[in-house]
């Protein structure tokens, strides 16, 4: 038991230190000001972080109890690919609606937030998949390699940061923590491919980074100044995603 457990020790504190790290260390780059306006951007796109966690609970014994059952593998691609799925439900309606989240809950001072947002939402939503893979790297009674893909996530991260920041600011760590968390990613599906062969669906993550992006950006842009006509253009938009989503899961 100490053998499995003694591990994750030191994995957990560098874990829970990566989630502030970027804050703590942009305080050396941007104001106060701004750092909040970047903290807030994290917090909204939380939301589906906080979604994801809630699944990985539910399944996470589930993958436990199933292991070296036939199937097993299945059954964990089924269960990836539907927190996938679901988060990318949500992560568009959050891009979609940002700004109205922004004018709804927080000060005007805030709105520039919504172009932060989906940086922060894609990390996220690659960290949800890395979770699952590392469940099925304990289920086989490995942990050992948490912190290295940890670290390897870390490293990617600040040597990103440190070079980027100073060209482009915020951006800079944004695409970091994108980074970081790809990296680190790639690595725990490189590891568990020695031991259970689950798919990685980077096809679908590509996809949602293709279609979310200009999308984003377009409503971010404001190309357009008829406010009703926009709004009724995300609604319908959240519905095609709403419906497609429901089938696609049926």
């Amino acid at each position: 038991a100490l053998s499995f457990s003694l591990p994750l020790i030191p994995a957990s504190l560098l874990g829970a230190s990566y989630v502030a790290l970027d804050k703590i260390i942009l305080i050396n780059y941007i104001c106060f000001e701004l750092l909040g306006i970047y903290t807030l951007a994290s917090a909204i796109a939380s939301t589906s972080n906080f979604i994801s966690l809630g699944y990985y609970r539910a399944i996470e014994p589930i993958i436990y109890e199933n292991y070296m059952a036939k199937g097993f593998d299945q059954r964990v691609n089924e269960m990836s690919k539907f927190l996938l799925i679901i988060m990318m439900m949500i992560s568009l309606f959050i891009c979609i609606f940002s700004k109205e989240l922004l004018f709804i809950f927080f000060h005007p001072s805030f709105s520039s937030a919504s172009g932060f947002i989906i940086f922060f939402l894609l990390s996220f939503l690659l960290n949800g998949q890395r979770r699952i893979y590392i469940t099925v790297l304990h289920a086989n009674k490995v942990t050992s390699y948490d912190m290295i893909i940890n670290i390897v996530g870390l490293v990617v991260f600040l040597g990103i940061f440190f070079t980027a920041v100073p060209q482009l600011g915020v951006y800079g760590a944004l695409i970091s923590l994108i980074a970081g968390s790809l990296s680190s990613f790639l690595f725990a599906i490189l590891i568990v491919s020695r031991f259970a062969r689950i798919k990685t669906y980077m096809g679908y993550i590509l996809c949602f980074f293709i279609f979310n992006v200009p999308i984003y950006f377009f409503y971010e842009m404001g190309i357009f100044e008829n406010y009703v006509a926009i709004l009724s253009s995300k609604i319908f938009l959240a519905l095609i995603i709403l419906l497609s989503g429901i089938k696609y899961l049926s």
